[in-house]
């Protein structure tokens, strides 16, 4: 692909490096996200079909789990 996008006159600007896995019970999926490049960044994204189970999840997890909404992606705006 860089290849093709070299020869149209385009640059990288920018490169996500991550490691991605999806496990899954019933109907609660958890993605843990491990973002190496450009800068390091770990969280687990947890979905499932209605807000109530999440958040119950989340209750039992107790203070081993954070709640962050989309500003944990700052750490990218900068590089």
């Amino acid at each position: 692909a860089d290849i093709i996008l070299t020869s149209l006159g385009c640059s990288l600007f920018k490169e996500h490096l991550c490691k991605w896995e999806i496990w899954e019970s019933g109907k609660i999926q958890f993605e843990f996200i491990d973002y190496s490049k450009p800068a390091k960044l770990s969280l687990i994204e947890i979905e499932g079909p209605n807000n109530e189970i999440i958040q119950n999840l989340i209750n039992d997890l107790g203070s081993m789990v954070k709640v962050a909404d989309n500003k944990i992606f700052s750490v990218f705006d900068n590089i």
